[in-house]
């Protein structure tokens, strides 16, 4: 009987295929989360980031307020005269009319007060594989289907008699 020469593989075995598939599916179920919480972080940052510039801010006019009246500063110390003491110079006519000063505040904070604070706002569409690789029930699917398809990749190929 003749010896049969061997027959010749296919160029590309399909377990690579398989293999590399779940190192992939693997690979986007521990990245995807590790990715979400980094860019959760860096959201968290920013907000906080807003607030602290903010707070900055009014602190810098509340000192720059107490800076003028320290100084006597003569526009400051006749703005407090008249609004918090109800005082003001003889030759100077208040344009406020008599009606309107009891619902007006003689109160200079709401003045020192910066603009509202506007924090960040995070909107974020998640595609299906975020969404299940997020997801701790459906995490564990991908895992065990990745593990699976490495192992069908690591499988050796079959023998043709």
């Amino acid at each position: 009987m003749a010896a049969r020469a061997p027959h010749p593989g296919p160029i590309l075995d399909p377990g690579w295929l398989f293999l590399l598939a779940g190192l992939a599916l693997l690979a986007a179920t521990v990245i995807l989360p590790a990715q979400e919480d980094a860019q959760q972080a860096r959201f968290y940052v920013e907000r906080t980031q807003a607030a602290e510039q903010h707070r900055l801010e009014r602190l810098r006019r509340y000192t720059d307020y107490l800076e003028a009246l320290k100084r006597g500063d003569e526009a400051t110390v006749r703005s407090l005269a008249i609004t918090q003491l109800n005082q003001s110079p003889e030759n100077l006519t208040i344009l406020v009319p008599p009606s309107d000063v009891a619902e007006r505040s003689a109160s200079v904070f709401p003045a020192l007060e910066p603009a509202a604070l506007v924090l960040p706002e995070r909107h974020v569409e998640f595609s299906r594989l975020q969404t299940m690789a997020l997801n701790d029930s459906s995490r564990l699917w991908l895992l065990a289907g990745g593990s699976l398809l490495v192992f069908i990749g690591l499988l050796p190929p079959s023998r043709r008699s």
